[in-house]
């Protein structure tokens, strides 16, 4: 019977180390991820900046850029008069304020 207590510690010990080793495995993929997740927004900011450096710089490219600014305003014009719109937006507003009420409610000690 010893010998067989003996084999269970075994087992029990190989258990807590391969559940112990994925747990590490799991922190170690958690972090990459998040220093992924980093990595990808400071590369988004890089390119947001890049291209409006670009684009201050480059006459053709801000000719461009006002053309599509100027047809983005055409367009928010146009579908700010369809009703679907309007009441979505309605909505939105509604929701904002409430949020903002309960962010302020939520602040105050």
């Amino acid at each position: 019977m010893k010998a067989l207590g003996s084999k269970w510690v075994w087992v029990v010990v190989v258990a807590v180390a391969i559940a112990g080793g994925a747990a590490l495995a799991a922190s170690d993929a958690s972090q990459h991820v998040t220093q992924l997740e980093k990595r990808r927004q400071e590369l988004r900011l890089a390119l947001i900046k890049e291209q409006a450096e670009l684009i201050a710089k480059d006459p053709d490219l801000m000719a461009l850029h006002q053309q599509v600014q100027k047809l983005m305003r055409s367009i928010d014009k146009a579908m700010s008069a369809k009703p679907s719109i309007q009441k979505l937006n309605a909505e939105l507003a509604t929701v904002e304020k409430e949020l903002d009420a309960q962010t302020q409610k939520d602040a105050k000690p």
